[in-house]
């Protein structure tokens, strides 16, 4: 399986936005969490392998064998290839070991232009064998695996709601009705998400 680079956001917004793009209907916003990109690459057989946005292993982590362990948990068809997209919360001192999940980029075909984002997190919440554990990282897989949660409402509640929390950075805003616009043979930037940090104030800026 051959690296497949993750899209990444080209806009950003402010949380006075918020309601605008909520009054489309065309977005969905799950929160923008303050780790280090990471995708999990799980071949035909089985064998997993973690890395970074830039397509290298992470520098200091190596996932442990409970990590793997609840990654085998999830529900994975052998015979196909997976591509999970998410985040790894290694960013404050002293935490557990932590990934959480917000997007799949292949399910035994990378998914380019379909099937569309609102699909794709379906998709990801049956791998994850539909949990209803929820903490403030979303669903609860494991001590070591998550699920974000997505929203099609209230976008500027849930800015406000993890607006003290050191573990999320604002929100990510996606477009329901856009599949994968890249072939992901380099890196990119896609117009159909777009970043909602937390304000100067709170230790991001724009």
């Amino acid at each position: 399986m051959r690296y497949l680079f993750p899209p990444r956001p080209k806009s950003k917004t402010t949380p006075n936005d918020l309601s605008f793009y909520e009054g489309t209907k065309e977005w969905v916003v799950q929160r923008k969490f303050n780790g280090s990109r990471n995708l999990i690459f799980i071949d035909s057989v089985g064998n997993i392998e973690f890395f970074n946005r830039h397509g290298g292993k992470h520098t200091h982590y190596v996932p442990s064998k409970n990590m793997l362990k609840s990654i085998k948990f999830l529900n994975l068809e052998l015979g196909k290839e997976y591509i999970l997209d998410g985040e790894l919360m290694n960013k404050q001192k002293g935490n557990p070991e932590m990934v959480v999940l917000y997007d799949v980029l292949m399910c035994g075909r990378y998914f380019f232009s379909y099937p569309k984002q609102e699909e794709r997190l379906n998709i990801l919440y049956q791998i994850c064998k539909s949990p209803k554990d929820k903490c403030s990282l979303g669903y609860k897989i494991s001590d070591e695996l998550y699920l974000a949660e997505y929203w099609i409402d209230n976008f500027k509640h849930h800015f406000e709601e993890c607006i003290n929390d050191i573990k999320i950075e604002g929100l990510m805003l996606r477009r329901k009705s856009v599949g994968l616009d890249n072939l992901g043979y380099s890196e990119y930037e896609t117009s159909s998400l777009i970043r909602c940090r937390k304000p100067v104030d709170k230790g991001y800026n724009f």
